[in-house]
């Protein structure tokens, strides 16, 4: 329990201001970057009907990446603890899940990018 005049959760008021400048500068670009990272993703694959397969796999795994972010941003499932918990550290199932998420969306796209298709396949 606080009481006026204590310092803030992370400290004095100036620490406060970094912490929330900070959160605010690098959440941001993780927001923006699904939008930005489409058109490049898909200007670097040539287009021609032997590759619309991975134009419309990056086209769905950029979409998969911006809802997983927004989900995540949002913290649905997540267990809400009391703002003065002072015990030990929570696992969060769910935050694990979403990790796993965003390791396999990065895989999926940057495989998509790189490898080679065989001939045969379209």
């Amino acid at each position: 329990m606080t009481t006026p005049g204590d310092p803030g959760l992370f400290g004095p008021q100036w620490l406060q201001g970094v912490a929330i400048a900070a959160g605010v500068l690098l959440g941001l670009p993780s927001l923006v970057l699904p939008v930005v990272w489409l058109p490049f993703g898909l200007l670097s694959q040539r287009p021609s009907a032997r590759f619309r397969s991975r134009r419309a796999g990056w086209i769905v795994g950029t979409a998969a990446a911006f809802v997983l972010e927004a989900v995540a941003a949002m913290g649905v499932g997540v267990p809400a603890l009391a703002p003065d918990y002072a015990g030990a550290p929570v696992v969060s199932w769910i935050q694990l899940a979403d990790s796993a998420s965003y390791l396999v969306i990065g895989v999926a796209l940057v495989a998509s990018l790189t490898v080679k298709p065989k001939r045969g396949l379209r």
